[in-house]
């Protein structure tokens, strides 16, 4: 800062006596510094003034850019930012442009609006730039922004063209026209990218040939044919890609329509020989004995000596021990005999040399159809003719074909066919001989040759199932007629052999049949109808199953019977035809017998229930019955798998199938020692184990009588034995773990009883929880058995067969209900026990009007400790100071809690009528723990009052 002098004057009095007076003085004893001063201060006056406008400059300036810097984050936000210009696209960015030019000039004049003159003078020159920047790349990318728009309009005309042209794939006038509609709109496209005329010209042939190539696609919905001519048509507007390409989509449907084509046309497939000596076999024929085949000249004359041929036209007989000899005017063959020289030859003869005509190489590529072709040449000419060879090596099938067509009139013609066959087997395969119209016919010429051939033997495969189908119906239609006709024998509605003989679907054999059937019923039955006539009216008399006579009757009259029964009633009607003849006729036993020896999954099970049920309700029938036996074991069977372990029906049938493969008998005759041995370290505390903890003391136990013990370790020794013989393979410890899985499909542990108790089929697995708890079982089972004996001290349920049965069948399960006496004898209650479904949904409704009170008491009990904490506090206070622990219970903080606690109480005592269990006063428990409620009170003063133990620092 300038410094204005002080003037100090110099002038003193001289001291006295000390120098002498003079006038003379100087210029600084005259002022001379003060001039000096005043002009110092002019300077220091200049240097503020000029150091006040430099401040004034930077000021501006850094006002300018401060702006400068807000207005250059905004251009870069308003072109890059989310939405900006510069990321918008296509149409989307033109429609933005002008926009966004108003807005970056307004944004220019906005952030210089507070600015000094000189600050906007600085911003205005700095901003021009970024301005200019700014407009000149949103130039560019507007232009972009058209040429994109305009690619893009082009490109979808394009394809709305292409689309049009697909609609009118039947009017070829329409479809043309939108395609070249289409073509000019791309080659406008081209000129506005810049392509070159090869590009263009690329560019057109793939958008002709993707379009042409959908018509065609759409042309093959409804015409497949007139698809591929409308592809040869214009082939030369496809590429090769897509050319290829829409021939494969096309062949599967060509294929198609060629084979509908050719059963239309009624052709035959010539044969479809598996290999060459078939082919052979089915052109020579069979000949068992010797004939004299020597060589000929054209004119059929003999110009050799005598050949003799047998078997398929062969000179030698290869016998069975391997010798092979001369074929001579007496050698008898047999079809053995003449397949064995046949298959030597071929291989150690014929295809050797046809092999060696045309190379290894060659032949390899041949498919096997030709190869087969190539071995009937050989055989029948003795080598390869040299047309043939010639024509394989260029792999070309219809060359071989043309070439073996050329072979017809050798030997005077007499092989014509069987060339003119194997040419059409060389050039269609198995399709050979196939007929189809002239148009398919064309069609399939214009294809590739292997194309061809496919589609050829794919017709004659459809032409196969065509047969193969018709000959089904007529068979079904035999079958049927003759079903029909045996029916109406049996039942007496078919009385005249003439409805046999004139039936149209029976032949010769069938009829005869019938009609010795109709002649056997109409003598043989009357006393069978009689006896079902008798029996209707009630009035049948008793059969003798010891009696020939009356079981040939029983089987007559049941017959009889059954035929008017419909089949899913059959089963039925027989049990009751069981129980009130006291007879098993023989047609329903051979039935249960060939169903209990079938591999049938589904036939074995059923066999296996109806022994069940015929060894349940008629046992002095089946004990009459030869061989009842079986019967009797698949019943025992049955009840010990389905009733006893809880398998379904289709589980134990699949055991007894098993069991039947002679594999796994072997293996289980094997096992039977090592049984008896491995038996040993298994026990019932294997099962307790698998349920819980029965070393310490409230452990499971296996039931609760020595029977019930001894059943549960049947049941585990009898599964582990059958998986120690199989599946496990002797391996004691896998087949004590598949035994162990298997109880555990069936038992559970219940605690009806008051005690852990393995049981199989446990209640509390069959019936849902209430409350979260079971014992309503237990309350609903002392209820029945107080009924009949009030002072019984305990119950126990006890799965039987009927167990097994309710849960296969869906039911609510039912069981055994035994009790204790209080003198500790044991008795059971006449019936079975079943939970009541009436008295189980009451006690869930009045489970869910609990848990609502109980939800509504403690949500009330929070809400006062979280709305009211002072009240809550005092409360729990005065508790204190009266002695008492804890917080404050819900009844002394819940409004209405006493009318909340009388419902609690009403819903208790409704329980405990509807079980049984003596009155109370209910269940109206407090529903909040007091530990829980103090830890939430004190979190609660924690937020309300801060930490515990004083003021937070």
């Amino acid at each position: 800062m300038a410094e204005v002098p002080i003037y100090k004057p110099t002038v003193a009095e001289r001291p006295a006596f000390q120098q002498p007076l003079t006038v003379r003085a100087t210029g600084e004893d005259m002022g001379a510094a003060i001039g000096r001063g005043m002009q110092g201060l002019a300077q220091g006056v200049q240097r503020a003034s000029d150091n006040i406008a430099d401040l004034n400059t930077l000021i501006a300036q850094a006002d300018a850019k401060n702006a400068l810097n807000e207005f250059t984050a905004w251009t870069t936000n308003a072109a890059y930012g989310d939405g900006g210009f510069l990321t918008l696209q296509g149409k989307a960015a033109l429609d933005a442009y002008a926009e966004y030019d108003g807005k970056l000039r307004q944004a220019r004049s906005e952030f210089s609006r507070n600015l000094s003159p000189a600050a906007r003078a600085v911003y205005d020159q700095a901003s021009t730039a970024r301005v200019l920047s700014a407009q000149q790349s949103a130039l560019v990318h507007k232009a972009d922004a058209q040429k994109q728009f305009m690619v893009g309009t082009s490109t979808a005309r394009q394809e709305l063209l292409a689309n049009e042209a697909l609609l009118h794939a039947g009017n070829p006038a329409k479809m043309n026209a939108a395609l070249a509609l289409g073509v000019n709109e791309l080659r406008e496209q081209a000129a506005l990218l810049g392509w070159d005329e090869h590009t263009t010209r690329m560019k057109v042939w793939d958008y002709e040939s993707a379009t042409l190539s959908n018509v065609a696609l759409q042309i093959a919905q409804d015409d497949p044919i007139a698809a591929v001519e409308f592809l040869s048509e214009h082939s030369s507007r496809f590429t090769a890609i897509d050319g290829m390409n829409l021939v494969d989509k096309l062949a599967p449907m060509v294929a198609d329509a060629a084979a509908r084509d050719a059963v239309t046309m009624g052709s035959t497939p010539l044969f479809a020989p598996g290999s060459a000596a078939d082919l052979i076999a089915n052109f020579e024929g069979l000949s068992f004995a010797a004939y004299n085949d020597p060589a000929t000249d054209e004119n059929g004359q003999q110009v050799g000596p005598n050949i003799y041929r047998a078997g398929f036209g062969s000179n030698t007989v290869t016998r069975a021990d391997g010798s092979v000899v001369e074929v001579n005017p007496s050698t008898v063959v047999t079809e053995a005999d003449a397949k064995r020289d046949l298959a030597r030859r071929l291989e150690t003869e014929f295809i050797p040399r046809a092999i060696e005509a045309v190379g290894v190489e060659a032949w390899a590529r041949l498919d096997g159809m030709t190869q087969n072709v190539l071995a009937s040449l050989t055989y029948n000419y003795g080598s390869l003719p040299a047309p043939v060879a010639r024509a394989v090596v260029t792999g070309d099938r219809t060359a071989i074909a043309a070439a073996i067509e050329g072979l017809a009139g050798h030997n005077g013609g007499i092989n014509r066919e069987r060339r003119l066959k194997e040419a059409a087997l060389v050039r269609n395969g198995l399709g050979a001989g196939v007929q189809f119209s002239p148009r398919v016919e064309a069609v399939l010429s214009a294809l590739p040759a292997d194309m061809s051939v496919q589609v050829r033997e794919a017709a004659a495969d459809e032409i196969g199932r065509e047969n193969a189908a018709r000959a089904a119906e007529r068979r079904a239609a035999s079958a049927i007629a003759k079903e029909t006709l045996a029916l109406g024998i049996v039942t007496g509605n078919v009385t005249s052999e003439q409805a046999i003989l004139q039936h149209p679907d029976l032949d010769d054999g069938d009829k005869v049949t019938l009609i010795n059937s109709l002649r056997s019923e109409q003598g043989a039955t009357a006393e069978a109808r009689a006896y079902v006539s008798a029996r209707a009216a009630g009035e049948n008399r008793a059969l003798n199953p010891y009696s020939s006579d009356d079981r040939s009757l029983a089987d007559k009259a049941y017959e009889l019977e059954m035929s008017t029964v419909p089949p899913e009633q059959r089963d039925t009607v027989s049990m009751e035809w069981v129980r009130d003849t006291g007879m098993i006729p023989s047609p329903m036993i051979a039935a249960v017998r060939q169903g209990l020896n079938s591999n049938d999954l589904g036939a074995v099970a059923a066999a296996m229930e109806m022994s069940a049920k015929l060894s349940a309700d008629a046992p002095m029938a089946v004990g009459h019955l030869d061989n009842a036996s079986e019967i009797e074991q698949a019943a025992a069977q049955y009840a010990a798998m389905v009733d006893g372990k809880g398998w379904s029906v289709e589980e134990a049938a699949r055991f007894v199938i098993d069991q039947r493969d002679p594999k796994n008998r072997a293996n289980a005759d094997l096992l039977k020692s090592a049984w008896t041995e491995a038996a040993k370290g298994l026990g019932i505390g294997d099962v307790l184990r698998a349920f819980g903890d029965n070393i310490l003391p409230g452990g499971p136990v296996a039931g609760l009588t020595p029977l019930q013990q001894e059943a549960v370790l049947a049941d585990y020794l009898s599964a582990a034995e059958a998986a120690f013989k199989g599946p496990a393979q002797g391996d004691v410890g896998i087949a004590r773990s598949m035994a162990l899985a298997e109880i555990k499909r069936t038992y559970g542990v219940s605690t009806v009883s008051g005690q852990e108790v393995v049981m199989p089929f446990p209640p509390e697995m069959l019936y849902p929880p209430v409350g979260g708890s079971h014992d309503y079982i237990r309350d609903m089972a002392m209820a029945d058995v107080r009924q009949v004996a009030p002072d019984a001290q305990n119950v126990m349920l006890t799965a039987v067969p009927e167990t097994a049965q309710d849960v296969r069948s869906g039911k609510p399960p039912r069981y055994a209900l035994t009790f204790v006496r209080p003198d500790g004898v044991i008795d059971q209650v006449p019936g079975l026990f079943v939970v009541d479904t009436d008295q189980l949904q009451q006690l869930a409704t009045l489970d869910t009007e609990e848990r609502r009170l109980r939800f509504e008491i403690e949500r009330a009990y929070k809400s006062a400790l979280s709305d009211r904490p002072m009240d809550f506090t005092r409360t729990y206070i005065e508790r204190m100071s009266g002695g008492l622990l804890g917080p404050p219970t819900p009844a002394e903080v819940v409004p209405g809690f006493a009318d909340l606690d009388a419902q609690l109480t009403d819903i208790g005592l409704r329980r405990d009528a509807l079980l049984g269990r003596p009155g109370s006063l209910g269940n109206a428990v407090p529903m909040v723990d007091p530990a829980d409620a103090e830890a939430a009170w004190l979190e609660q003063q924690s937020r309300t009052f801060g930490m515990m133990g004083g003021a937070p620092r």
